[in-house]
């Protein structure tokens, strides 16, 4: 109507949609359209429409993943169970070594070491390797080096084993620990990769074949006389051959001399026997700066043979370390005016010691004494006398000091002075059972000093000095008629024109030291020729006809004139011819002999005369005094 607003119409359909039995005319002409006969008793899914999938729970899902897992899970190992291709350890690959914990350097090392394979599966291509410390060698030739044992064990099935013997010989210091990486090294069927196990076994050299010791001072001023004794000592079981002691000599160390002779600093020493030592020498100057350390390397070994001069086997080393420092007191001694060290003194003949001091501070030095202790088994205790100083027998010292000098009770800076004393080594005959007689003088002067800081302090100097008695090496000879190894002919006293024969003899001494490389050598007068016997017949007596020159080789001679060593003597037979011009006189039969030689222990060659054999045969218990004549 048209009174009526939009509100009034929104009502009444309100009213008509939610009254009970209300239906909207759409609806009504829907179900009328529809018909009666197709509206269906149930839900039903449209012609059409796709099918909905019914969906699964996450229980079941997860039961079937568990089950596919366990599946694959047996089907590989039931794979690696059946084509023998199971997993391969390191772990499971057992090394192990029997051997001694400790071994003698330079002896032969024995090892017996197993190798197991404890995997499941086999191993190939195992290779067995030990790495040996340097100097190893081998057992069968000690000059052969052995750095490493490498072998082929092969392939080792799953519970294999190999074992292998290993011989070498070690060498070390004493109580050196050692430890021998021991490698093995494999692959696996149908790969490629390389896997490699490590051990080591462990072992010490409790002694070596040889052991080296130094003696010398800790403490030089630069320029001063040095003195080092090395000790070589054989530790060994059997005797070692070619034995040598290399040694290598700071910077500013001027070598003096050696004992016994070296070349450079190898010093050969020859065949050890177990237990046998050698005592070496080296005297020189050691020059430095002060405070400055010097280090001397000494290496001992055997030579790789008789004739090299290379150490093939170093068995162990010495170091020694002297430091250079600046002295308060400077003191020098001489013997018989020689500074050389060791000096060299003759048996039974009295030598000269001369002390220099000098003070090198710039404050004084009070109370100086100088002590000088005498040792030795070739000194003489009954022949030291001191000059200007006391000698206290009860200990074999020469004593200096301010009761003796008095110059020594304040010494002025730069201040010097002498002392002098002298001592006679015993004679030949008392040095005959003494081997390498020495007489050691151990000097050491003290004072007292006020320092910078005015504290009294002691000041003190030393040195140490060897003398080494020589041997001494005499040659005798004469001539006989009536005794020796030969019948001699002619007239006796000899008669101009008729030839008469002599036996000459020669005999050859040494007191104290080995002597190396004896030899006598002479000439014969025109007038004499040599007959050519000889005793004995050994041919060390040689005779050159053009020269008329005799060589007697001695060769070595040791020293003593007992039993155990007789002198050494040769006989031979010469033919006189006088001539009128020679009657009333002695003519000679041989002229001058001279023996040479080189003293091993003082290290200086030797030289002894004899003076020309003449027709005066007194040693012959038939000679008058006119058979000494030419008739």
């Amino acid at each position: 109507m048209p009174g009526r607003d939009d509100t009034s119409s929104l009502e009444a359909m309100r009213e008509r949609l939610y009254a009970p039995d209300a239906r909207s005319a759409d609806t009504d002409r829907a179900l009328r359209s529809a018909g009666s006969g197709d509206v269906p008793h149930a839900w039903e899914r449209p012609k059409n429409a796709p099918a909905r999938r019914r969906r699964r729970s996450f229980a079941v899902t997860f039961f079937l993943m568990a089950v596919s897992f366990f599946i694959i899970a047996a089907a590989v190992a039931a794979y690696f169970l059946f084509s023998g291709n199971r997993s391969v350890s390191t772990d499971n690959l057992q090394v192990s070594v029997q051997g001694p914990t400790s071994v003698s350097g330079g002896d032969t090392l024995p090892l017996s070491i197993v190798v197991e394979n404890k995997n499941p599966a086999a191993i190939t291509n195992v290779t067995l390797t030990v790495d040996f410390p340097s100097g190893t060698r081998t057992a069968g030739n000690v000059l052969t080096p052995y750095p490493r044992y490498s072998d082929s064990l092969g392939d080792l099935t799953a519970g294999g084993r190999a074992e292998r013997s290993v011989q070498a010989v070690v060498f070390g210091a004493e109580n050196q620990a050692i430890s021998l990486p021991i490698t093995i090294q494999y692959q696996t069927s149908g790969s490629s990769a390389v896997f490699v196990k490590q051990t080591t076994y462990d072992f010490t050299i409790s002694t070596s074949p040889l052991s080296v010791s130094v003696d010398a001072l800790t403490q030089v001023v630069s320029g001063q006389p040095l003195t080092l004794k090395m000790t070589v000592h054989s530790n060994a079981t059997t005797p070692l051959s070619n034995v040598a002691l290399d040694a290598i000599y700071p910077f500013g160390f001027s070598v003096a001399s050696t004992t016994p002779g070296s070349s450079g600093g190898l010093f050969t020493l020859g065949t050890l026997n177990p237990g046998d030592h050698r005592d070496l020498y080296v005297s020189g100057t050691l020059s430095g700066t002060d405070g400055e350390q010097k280090v001397f390397h000494f290496t001992a070994g055997t030579l790789e043979s008789a004739t090299s001069s290379t150490l093939g086997v170093a068995y162990t080393q010495a170091d020694t370390t002297v430091n250079i420092t600046q002295p308060f007191l400077a003191v020098t001694m001489t013997l018989d005016q020689s500074g050389s060290e060791p000096a060299v003194i003759t048996a039974g003949t009295p030598v000269n010691a001369k002390l220099t001091w000098t003070n090198t501070l710039t404050t004084p030095i009070l109370d100086g004494e100088i002590d000088v202790a005498l040792a030795g088994l070739a000194l003489d205790p009954a022949q030291v006398h001191a000059d200007s100083g006391f000698y206290r027998s009860a200990d074999t010292t020469v004593v200096f000091n301010r009761d003796t000098d008095p110059a020594l009770q304040s010494i002025n800076p730069g201040a010097s002075g002498t002392e002098t004393f002298t001592f006679t080594p015993k004679t030949d005959m008392q040095l005959s059972t003494v081997q390498n007689p020495t007489v050691t003088l151990s000097l050491s002067m003290s004072g007292r000093r006020v320092n910078e800081t005015q504290v009294p302090e002691q000041v003190s100097a030393s040195l140490v000095r060897h003398a080494r008695v020589a041997t001494t090496l005499a040659l005798t000879s004469d001539a006989v008629r009536t005794v020796g190894p030969f019948t001699n002919s002619g007239p006796w006293p000899p008669t101009p024109g008729t030839p008469t024969t002599y036996t000459v003899r020669l005999t050859a001494t040494n007191s104290v030291n080995s002597v190396a490389n004896g030899t006598v050598t002479f000439e014969l007068p025109s007038y004499v020729t040599y007959s050519g016997a000889v005793s004995p017949a050994d041919g060390s007596l040689a005779y050159n006809d053009v020269t008329r020159t005799f060589t007697w080789n001695l060769g070595e001679l040791p020293p003593g004139t007992g039993a155990v060593n007789p002198p050494r003597s040769v006989a031979f037979q010469v033919s006189f011819m006088p001539s009128t011009s020679q009657r009333g006189t002695s003519p000679a039969l041989i002229l001058t002999q001279t023996l040479t030689g080189f003293d091993r222990f003082v290290q200086q060659s030797l030289t002894s005369t004899a003076a020309p054999v003449t027709i005066r045969t007194s040693a012959d218990p038939a000679y008058t005094l006119d058979m000494g004549r030419v008739q």
